[in-house]
């Protein structure tokens, strides 16, 4: 699974500390053109939203109270992210943060970038 297959769902789970149900978005590319990336990250985020719309989220987490927990999106990215694309990554957190979700982004390196 990809960043680049919208239609799938390439991970779920509760994170590890905070018990959030959580997807991932597994992010392999390089930021070379970096408008395209964050374009088909944006499609990426639109197909999991569209996975917690659906009921299918409330299905694969049977008892999960997802108006009260919220829920989240974890993108792992493959290279590092430039500084020039955190604005956008910020902006999409800004608006998943108005339904209670949580963007967060690392790269394969373990740094996590500030993207609230």
């Amino acid at each position: 699974m990809s960043i680049a297959e919208t239609d799938t769902v390439d991970a779920f789970g509760f994170h590890p500390e905070t018990g959030v149900f959580t997807l991932l978005i597994s992010d392999h590319l390089d930021w070379e053109f970096e408008l395209a990336h964050l374009s088909l990250l944006q499609d990426k985020i639109n197909a999991y939203l569209a996975f917690f719309e659906s009921g299918q989220a409330a299905e694969s987490a049977p008892g999960y109270d997802f108006e009260a927990k919220g829920f989240g999106i974890s993108v792992l990215t493959r290279v590092p992210v430039p500084e020039s694309a955190l604005p956008g990554l910020r902006a999409v957190a800004a608006q998943l943060a108005n339904i209670s979700c949580k963007l967060s982004v690392e790269d394969a390196d373990g740094t996590v970038y500030d993207v609230s």
